[in-house]
Formats: C-alpha cells, sequence, structure tokens
C-alpha cells in the first residue's frame, strides 16, 4: 500500500479513538459538517469519480460488496480492516450480492446478469435478461435471484444453476403494474418489498411472485432500497426528491414513524442488531443516525460526515456504517458510538 494511503488510514483510526472519547464525555468530535468523522477508508475506484448505486454487506462473507460501474469492476471490501480487491471484465455492474459461492452481478449497459467465482472473481456465467435491470438480490432458501426491472415494471426471477456452465435460468415474472425500485427480501415471512409508482411499497409472495398488498407511504414518489426489521416488524420506504424515511408495520402497512432529514435523495441503511436507521441525502454531507423503537418511532441520534456526493449506503453487522464517496471512489467507514435502541 502506498505511504500516503497508509497515513491516511493511521489518520482515520485515531480520529475514531478519539471519537470514542469524546462520545463517553458527551459528544462526537466535529468533522466539517459538524458530524462525526469516518475511521477507515476503502480505495475502490483507484481515487478517480466512479459511478456507485449499490452496496452490499455479506455477513456470510464478513464483506462489502460493490460494483463500481465506470471501471468495470466489483470491488471487495474486507470489514475488519477496509482493504479491498477488484474483480474486473464487466460490462457497467452497478448491483452485485452474494449466494452460494457466487457473486450475481447486474451489468445494466448489456442488460446481463453475470455469475463471478466468489474467491477468484473469473466470469463463470452470462445470462441476458428480459428487461433493463436495476438491482439484484439473492432468495437462498430457494436458490433463486431476483432482479428488478422497473421500465418493465416487474421483477424478473432466475434459478440458481447447479453446475457448470452457471447460467440462470429465467423462472418466472413477478408483475407489479407499476415500477420496481430497489428489492429487499424477507424469507422468513416468504415477502419481498420494493418501490412502485404513485408512493407504493409493493408486497410480494417470494414463493407464489403474487403482489400481495400496496402499501401507501404518503410520499409522492419512492427511492432508494427497502429495508426491514423482522423482529419489530417493520419495513422503511424511502421517499423521493429529498431525505424522508417512513416505517410501516409489516403486520398491515400501517404508519408507525416517519422523519425527514437533509439532503437530497433519500439513501437507506439499518442495523437491526442495535435498532439504528441511517438516513443520507444524496446530495448532502450529514448522515442522520436514528435510533428506532419498537413501536416504529424515530429519534435522532447524531450525525456523520460523509463525502457530498454518493449514492449507496450499508450497515454492517458489527456496528459499522459504510457510504459511498463517488467524487474520490471510495467507501467511508463509520463506526457507531450510539448505545443500542430498545
Amino acid at each position: 500500500m502506498p505511504e500516503h494511503r497508509r497515513a491516511h488510514r493511521r489518520s482515520c483510526f485515531l480520529a475514531a479513538l478519539v471519537a470514542v472519547a469524546a462520545v463517553a464525555g458527551g459528544g462526537c468530535p466535529p468533522g466539517p459538517g459538524g458530524g462525526a468523522a469516518p475511521d477507515a477508508v476503502a480505495e475502490i475506484g483507484d481515487g478517480r469519480p466512479s459511478s456507485l448505486d449499490d452496496l452490499w454487506y455479506s455477513a456470510e462473507r464478513d464483506e462489502l460488496l460493490v460494483g463500481v460501474g465506470n471501471r468495470g469492476w466489483v470491488s471487495v471490501v474486507t470489514r475488519v480492516d477496509a482493504q479491498s480487491r477488484s474483480f474486473p471484465g464487466l460490462f457497467e455492474p452497478l448491483s452485485v450480492v452474494d449466494g452460494n459461492g457466487h457473486l450475481y452481478v447486474i451489468e445494466r449497459s448489456t442488460s446481463t446478469l453475470a455469475v463471478l467465482d466468489g474467491v477468484t472473481g473469473e466470469i463463470v456465467g452470462r445470462t441476458v435478461l428480459s428487461g433493463s435491470p436495476d438491482y439484484v438480490r439473492y432468495a437462498a432458501g430457494r436458490s433463486e435471484i431476483w432482479v428488478s426491472e422497473p421500465g418493465a415494471n416487474r421483477i424478473e426471477i432466475l434459478q440458481e444453476p447447479s453446475s457448470a456452465p452457471f447460467n440462470p435460468q429465467h423462472v418466472a415474472f413477478a408483475d407489479t403494474g407499476g415500477g420496481a425500485e430497489g428489492i429487499a427480501l424477507n424469507e422468513a415471512r416468504d415477502q419481498a418489498y420494493t418501490h412502485l409508482s404513485g408512493g407504493k411499497l409493493g408486497v410480494i409472495s417470494i414463493s407464489t411472485r403474487a403482489v400481495l398488498d400496496r402499501w401507501s407511504t404518503g410520499c409522492f414518489g419512492l427511492h432508494g432500497i427497502p429495508r426491514f426489521d423482522e423482529a419489530r416488524g417493520l419495513v422503511f420506504a424511502g421517499c423521493s426528491g429529498s431525505a424522508e424515511v417512513v416505517a410501516l408495520r409489516l403486520a398491515d402497512g400501517s404508519e408507525a414513524g416517519r422523519h425527514k432529514g437533509v439532503g437530497g435523495t433519500t439513501i437507506l441503511a439499518y442495523a437491526p442488531a442495535l435498532g439504528h436507521f441511517y438516513l443520507r441525502g444524496d446530495p448532502g454531507v450529514p448522515v442522520q443516525a436514528l435510533g428506532v423503537s419498537a413501536a416504529g418511532t424515530f429519534t435522532v441520534l447524531g450525525t456523520f460526515d460523509a463525502a457530498t456526493n454518493g449514492h449507496c449506503a450499508a450497515a454492517d453487522d458489527q456496528g459499522a456504517l459504510w457510504v459511498c464517496d463517488a467524487d474520490s471512489g471510495r467507501l467511508l467507514r463509520f463506526t457507531d458510538p450510539f448505545a443500542p435502541t430498545p
């Protein structure tokens, strides 16, 4: 690693130690915007402006996965030390997820789904999709890959290949009747969630592919990838236009809570074990850390200072938030200093 990057990581680490001490004393050390500074930086785009649109934390791998669209590679970042490696040879990779030893990658410019060996990064399969893809998620219980195709108002479902050649096979569509912005799969409840047109959150049966309900969010439009908390019985939707999150009850779709943040387009991240929601507006510097009560109401805990532009965020399961920095081709890691919300 170049010495300037080592020095930068050391400075970030020292900032994290200061942050812990300051929190113990009653407040976070201010960054440029008044919030806590990152404690680690992962270089994923050679320090250059990068197309970043989806960030996935794999608990099984203990790694962050992100497609760097204009560089043609997927970056894999180790959670414990923010070290990254790249898997190249892809066409505008902007969404990636892992499943059963493979990485499934959306290649938007060619409307294909690429399959990578999860260890070597070798491309071991490709499938042409039926529409222009947006995001990809993996249903482990059914060995299925779900791909949102909002322009066609549907989600395409493909079967995971069991042997070479590893080319996923189309098995079904889940027709939404209006959009499909982001996918979240709640396999414990046999439900998938996606943002629909008209400010609705679509609830889809994973097993039957049928739309079970369309819940009103009270938003004019929606943006981002829904998040959910099965233990609290909540699903979170993001309003479009400016940063705002709505919590709906999984039992009936009724509104439990709502919070409006600062900045532009809504970017959502959530840590179920902490009961902490992270609300970002892109563009915008502060990321708000929100405590989510058992009833679904929000309380502002504090803020983190992210880069101005970044269209993705994800929480790992060890108490850290990761935010994309598009202008510098990086991931910023913030260790959450706040106590879990009961």
